[in-house]
């Protein structure tokens, strides 16, 4: 692949007769017009390149270049590694553009859209960059508390945000994006802040049994009221009258006085930790700590409704709010299928004056299963129209609450989210994690944004694959079925779910898919399912719940029909199936000639049967399981741990296992005997194993951090190319034989040349953990992590072949080693915003702090 310039417009006015020389920049739907064209026309695509090339020389290009790169970014076409020094593009729309490794030095880059572009080693460099966009402001660190609790963050009527961290409150100004002072006096943790409506006081209450109230001009503390601590204390809108929830007792605050008084008490034995009044506050929502909640007329003091108890709602703090007309209340919560079905995770929208379910928005969390975790934290917009939700998945979900459908996610936080707010403008979202950190996401231009509301079905991705003609890539997405992209232009297009679950099930389960039946085989204890992925069916009689954590590609083989094979690992008890075996199912591999292995505990089993829909896998298992009663060429025993990995060679003579014993053993499959047997070979035990696509070589790797090369003629080490420095993750061999990549816990691929045995290049893929690496055969590398799939491809450039990143998904800024050199007319907060996210400048002592809050580590920078 070569990153040059198209050159087919020879002269001026072929290029003049193409409708891009405009006095203005060109609007959305102007935009999409053209992707369509670009897609469709080859020669039209050049000539959009060409405009590109031609604003380094000519100014009065600049406006056709900037609509120009606008179209092709919108077509999806990537530009990394390409030579785009010193064009001129003012107002372009890179909204998620692909610049790996890009020189756009000395370029203008002038009010440009930057939002969530992958600038990755690109050069911006003397490049004129005033107004540019990104989407965000500055993270700034708050002083971390031991727990961040959503009654710890409140804003008022004047664009302030209070932050209680411990026995401090700290004062942000959403403008400025900076803390403007702190209020202490608190001896104990803070449980609870109100602002009045006019945004004159602040009320807060600790766990010192103090409640004071802070006047917000002077910035002094003018009451402090002994005995009122409480959970929860909130001002009544429109008034200064202060109420706070003490057990099953709401009380009442004179703030001049000082004085308490009951105002009712609360119908329920369970006691209560928080309340909210509705917008007028002729209405107040009480959580019940059992889980629950009830709502009170204020006037008459009364319960109107209550949540019924089929249901288990969440009691987690912030997670119910009322939209500012009263109209509608939200509650997420977490509803317990008694019958052991699957739980939902809701966020209910709930008509006040009738009291009646009007929707709900899936919150799903994958890989959840079961396993009972915390609401969303949610909050609606202003104007009503928007709600947004965030929490344990690391990311915030807009939703449009009229259609009620997904608008967009915001992807950026390492930890939970523990609060969320709209600005009163709904310009900006401010979201705050546990870890103290606090982001703000640009909303005035979100309906540009919204094709990424799709990608949230792709941010969570164990594993990948690729299909055997390279046109096709699959993955797994949580629990809720399998993911096929195709591929054309080298680009991701078009997601599909292939297999959607049937049952959420308790443990991960193990699947295989082939190309030839379009079918996933699962094992469920001693039952292996067939299913159709084509018709979306199931074949087999019994349905079962899918997790899925883990993908392969097979090697080579002689069976064309056979040419893919899709791993997903799990532990799985089948004690009634095997109970005079180790009964963990711990790994399952396709031999070439259609017959299978399956690791069970400590002991390998291998399969005389084909695996096809006629002989049924069920029955395979069946047989298999007589089999285990004696001692055969089908059974290979000699480990004493449990088997992690199997991998069969590309001729399908020799079967490879690695063990949590430490050792690997090579395996003769026709006569069902051990070749060799190699012991301490990682330390901790070993994780993978993976064949060369000659069959000469094997890789493998384990809890050592080790990856070790091994020459199977003689089952000797050739080499160790990595030793303990990074955590390993997966590891694969590319088609030609060519790499070997490994992918790290700190969100880098490492590529090796297999003929020298030296490191080549570092790929960062993200700041989390890589899950999966696989190549396909058209010499692609994809990458999986817990935020983002890539897919990479390697380029011919003056310095040499160099691996550029072609495509990505889901999209979020990342600008790891972007050099911003004078850059002119970077403006304070996109600048630091930039250095957050690992650019990088010359002088070292003209960087700003990354933190201007506290101190806190930035991306590696390697």
């Amino acid at each position: 692949m070569s990153f040059t310039f198209f050159n087919s417009v020879e002269t001026r006015e072929s290029v003049d007769d193409i409708p891009l020389i405009e006095k203005k920049l060109f609007n959305s739907e102007t935009v999409r017009f053209n992707v369509d064209r670009v897609q469709a026309d080859e020669k039209y695509k050049a000539i959009l390149f060409h405009y590109i090339e031609r604003s380094k020389t000519g100014s009065q290009y600049a406006i056709a270049a900037a609509n120009a790169i606008t179209i092709l970014n919108a077509a999806g076409i990537p530009f990394s590694g390409m030579d785009f020094r010193g064009i001129k593009i003012p107002g372009a729309n890179l909204t998620g553009a692909i610049l790996d490794c890009t020189d756009l030095s000395n370029a203008d880059l002038t009010n440009v859209i930057l939002e969530r572009s992958w600038l990755r080693g690109a050069n911006l460099s003397d490049a004129s960059m005033a107004d540019i966009q990104l989407g965000e402001k500055p993270y700034l660190q708050l002083n971390k508390s031991t727990m961040l609790s959503a009654q710890c963050f409140v804003q008022s009527s004047k664009g302030l945000i209070a932050i209680a961290t411990d026995e401090t409150i700290q004062f942000f100004d959403t403008i400025k994006g900076e803390c403007v002072f702190v209020f202490e006096g608190h001896t104990k943790t803070i449980n609870s802040m109100s602002f009045s409506s006019d945004g004159k006081y602040l009320a807060s209450t600790s766990d010192d049994n103090t409640l004071r109230l802070w006047d917000i001009e002077t910035k002094t503390c003018i009451h402090t009221f002994e005995n009122g601590g409480s959970t929860s204390i909130n001002f009544k809108p429109n008034s200064h009258q202060l109420f706070s929830v003490n057990k099953i007792r709401l009380i009442q605050w004179d703030i001049e006085t000082g004085e308490s008084r009951l105002f009712c008490t609360l119908d329920n034995k369970n006691g209560c930790k928080d309340f909210k009044f509705n917008h007028d506050g002729s209405l107040f929502l009480v959580s019940i700590n059992a889980g629950g909640y009830q709502l009170w007329d204020t006037e008459k003091r009364e319960c109107i409704w209550e949540s019924k108890e089929h249901s288990y709602w969440n009691k987690e703090e912030g997670s119910v709010c009322f939209s500012s007309d009263g109209g509608l209340l939200a509650i997420a919560t977490i509803k317990i299928n008694i019958d052991r079905g699957p739980n939902k995770d809701l966020i209910e929208l709930w008509h006040l004056p009738t009291h009646e379910l009007v929707g709900e928005l899936s919150t799903k969390v994958p890989y959840a299963g079961r396993r009972l975790h915390t609401s969303e934290i949610i909050s609606f917009s202003a104007d009503g129209e928007c709600l947004a939700s965030a929490g344990q998945d690391k990311k915030i979900k807009l939703w449009d609450v009229l259609q009620k459908k997904l608008l967009f996610v915001f992807s950026g936080h390492k930890n939970e989210i523990r609060y969320i707010a709209f600005s009163l403008d709904k310009h900006w979202l401010f979201s705050i994690s546990q870890d103290g950190i606090m982001r703000t996401w640009d909303l005035l231009n979100i309906n540009s944004k919204l094709s990424n509301a799709r990608e949230i079905a792709t941010s969570d991705m164990g594993s990948i694959a690729f299909s055997s003609d390279g046109k096709h890539l699959l993955g797994n997405y949580g629990n809720r079925g399998i993911l096929l992209w195709n591929l054309k232009e080298d680009k991701l297009q078009n997601p599909h779910l292939l297999l959607k679950k049937f049952e959420d099930h308790e443990n991960p389960l193990r699947i295989r898919l082939t190309n030839k039946n379009i079918a996933t085989y699962s094992i469920n204890a001693d039952r292996i399912n067939l299913w159709d992925v084509e018709k979306e069916m199931l074949l087999t009689p019994t349905g079962i719940g899918l997790t899925l954590t883990d993908v392969i590609s097979s090697p080579p083989i002689s069976n064309p029909g056979r040419v893919d094979v899709i791993r997903y690992l799990c532990n799985y008890s089948i004690d009634h199936a095997f109970p005079h075996a180790s009964t963990i199912i711990r790994d399952f591999s396709f031999l070439p000639n259609g017959h299978f292995a399956i690791a069970i505990g400590k002991t390998i089993f291998l399969s005389p049967f084909d695996l096809t829909a006629s002989m049924g896998m069920a029955n395979s298992l069946f047989l298999m399981m007589e089999r285990m009663k004696e001692e055969s060429e089908y059974v290979l025993r000699g480990h004493t741990n449990y088997i992690n990995t199997l991998c069969c060679s590309p001729d399908g003579e020799i079967l490879v296992s690695g063990s949590e014993d430490e050792s690997i053993r090579w395996w003769d499959i026709e006569k069902g005997k051990i070749i060799k047997e190699l012991s301490s070979v990682h330390p901790g035990g070993v994780s993978s194993v993976v064949f060369h696509p000659s069959g000469k070589l094997l890789a493998s790797f384990g809890k050592d951090n080790t990856i070790c090369l091994w020459e199977c003629k003689n089952q000797k080490l050739i080499c160790k190319l990595q030793e303990g420095s990074e955590n390993v993750c997966s590891i694969s061999f590319s088609i030609d034989g060519r790499w070997l990549a490994s992918g790290c816990e700190n969100g880098m691929v490492r590529l090796w040349d297999v003929e020298t045995k030296h490191y080549f290049c570092v790929l960062e893929a993200g700041s989390s953990n890589i899950t999966d690496v696989c190549f396909s055969r058209l010499n692609l590398l994809a990458t999986c992590s817990e935020e983002t799939v890539c897919l990479w491809k390697e380029g011919h450039t003056p310095q040499g072949n160099q691996w550029f990143l072609i495509s990505r998904t889901p999209q979020f800024l990342f600008a790891q080693n972007c050099r911003i050199d004078n850059a002119v007319g970077l403006d304070k907060n996109n600048r630091l915003l930039l250095f957050q996210n690992g650019a990088r400048e010359k002088e070292l002592t003209s960087q700003p702090s990354e933190q201007p809050i506290a101190p806190s580590s930035s991306l590696k920078n390697i």
